[in-house]
């Protein structure tokens, strides 16, 4: 039973400003299509004429919708510690986890009942994924106990510890310390004031942060996880590639292993190494393919598209385009480039290909004759945009989606651009041969190029044999700190 006798601890702590930081970085994450601060559901609405708020933030993309909880508050200050914990530990976890599991059963039973304002008049533009194929993650953003946790733990960085596994939920009993179910039935993520800009600002995509959520819900799950913060999980993660060669909180091998130890500093460890500094550095290219996505948006809240396009078509196009992750994002950016700066007479092609997802980026720049009418000239680049599209059909037989954008040429000055999204899945002898014919006449080459993208690029031999060297000299210092007294049961491996 929790004390509840003083109300004046529980006052929140400036909330405004947690949600306002929330949802700019859910802006920048997921860009504004996909985010909505403070949804409304419509019970009671009748008698109170204006509805209630299901979270402090929704995420919807594609199937996968983020509830997002900020019920911060200061942290209570009396002579009893623990006493003081399970108190913020109530307000600002588990009401918010209340909080979440009430969002996740309203919006898989009422999907159309959930609105933008508070009068319910305005409905969410993009349409609640249905029961059977909805994934649903919920994140609570917990804020306030920075300082206290600093003077318990004399220093550090004031993130709340993890001690995770399958078996925990309620109320730790040691302080700072969290678990990531906060009920028996539900894994719930906590992100504190600490590492809340880090790990959106290192999972800056949907694809990147949703990865992130799965990934770590279905590890804690089964697995036993000890973290100084959720920053150094984070870093972890970073630094772990599993057999596929995708991030991993399980290193390949160590699936035996029930226990992980993540030592304290990883996420500075990362930070520190020449390969992260430079992915920062070619990162800074990316966030142009970014503008591109808000820029569409932008044009269809403003009224500004050229032709009437379904909302729902429209949006599962856009998704299309900001489905790529950071990483990849750097090579589609550059590609968009290099078509703006196109000057030449000629129509200038490129295109980037995402195998694995089998689906294609193109693009096209086309030159506007001087005398043709503004109606006639989209009306030929639309159908070059086509015929390219088809062409890397032509040239990688396993894609089944095209997104191809096209650019006037030169691109200054009051110019338009298109975007399209073409489904592969009508393809048939007759688009194959007038593609081969469209391919002969603009001198299209049938040859298909194949790039990679690493997400830490690749440095030269002598900083790589350095960071073997750490790598290895943290391994023996891990090893040492995990080895299992001869009176503990279990094994450990970070």
């Amino acid at each position: 039973m929790f004390d509840t006798s003083s109300s004046k601890l529980y006052q929140p702590l400036m909330p405004t400003v947690s949600e306002q930081l929330l949802a700019e970085l859910c802006k920048k994450s997921f860009l504004q299509l996909w985010s909505y601060p403070s949804p409304y559901y419509d019970k009671g609405l009748a008698k109170r004429r204006e509805g209630k708020e299901l979270c402090v933030l929704l995420v919807v993309f594609g199937s996968d919708v983020i509830i997002f909880s900020d019920k911060s508050c200061e942290f209570p200050n009396t002579d009893d510690l623990l006493l003081d914990w399970r108190r913020w530990w109530k307000r600002a976890i588990a009401e918010s986890a209340v909080q979440i599991s009430g969002a996740e059963r309203w919006i898989r039973n009422f999907p159309i009942r959930i609105f933008a304002d508070k009068q319910c008049t305005l409905r969410l533009d993009i349409a609640i994924p249905n029961a059977e194929a909805i994934r649903i993650h919920g994140v609570i953003v917990a804020t306030g106990a920075a300082s206290r946790c600093r003077d318990y733990f004399n220093g550090g960085s004031g993130s709340l510890m993890i001690e995770s596994s399958a078996h925990s939920h309620g109320a730790p009993a040691t302080p700072f310390t969290i678990s990531g179910a906060t009920n028996a039935d539900k894994f719930v993520h906590v992100l504190d004031e600490v590492c809340l800009e880090d790990v959106l600002g290192e999972r800056d995509t949907a694809a990147d942060f949703i990865e992130y959520l799965s990934k770590k819900e279905s590890a804690m799950s089964s697995k036993h996880f000890i973290a100084a913060g959720e920053e150094d999980l984070l870093g972890h993660f970073l630094l772990t590639l599993g057999a596929d060669g995708e991030h991993s909180f399980i290193p390949p091998g160590a699936e035996g292993f029930d226990v992980f130890q993540i030592p304290e500093g990883t996420y500075s460890e990362l930070k520190s190494l020449p390969q992260y500094i430079r992915s920062k550095e070619v990162n800074a290219q990316s966030y142009g393919w970014d503008r591109l996505v808000d820029y569409f948006t932008e044009s269809r809240k403003d009224d500004r598209l050229e032709s009437a396009v379904d909302a729902a078509d429209f949006e599962r196009c856009l998704r299309v385009m900001a489905l790529p992750r950071r990483s990849e994002r750097r090579i589609l950016a550059s590609m968009v480039f290099t078509l703006m700066q196109h000057t030449g007479s000629q129509v200038r092609t490129a295109c980037r290909i995402l195998l694995d997802r089998r689906l294609a980026y193109a693009g096209v720049a086309v030159p506007e004759p001087q005398s043709a009418p503004d109606e006639e000239y989209r009306r030929v680049r639309h159908q070059i945009m086509v015929a390219y599209a088809r062409s890397v059909r032509i040239r990688f037989p396993d894609v089944q989606q095209v997104l191809v954008l096209a650019f006037h040429a030169p691109h200054t000055g009051n110019v338009s651009a298109d975007v399209a999204l073409l489904d592969m899945s009508d393809w048939n002898e007759e688009i194959e041969t007038r593609t081969r014919e469209d391919m002969e006449q603009f001198g299209w080459s049938a040859a298909g190029e194949r790039t990679t993208e690493y997400e830490f690029p690749p440095l030269p031999a002598q900083v790589l044999r350095e960071q073997l060297r750490r790598i290895r000299q943290r391994e023996r210092i891990q090893a040492k700190q995990n080895r299992p007294k001869a009176d503990q049961g279990g094994t450990t491996q970070s």
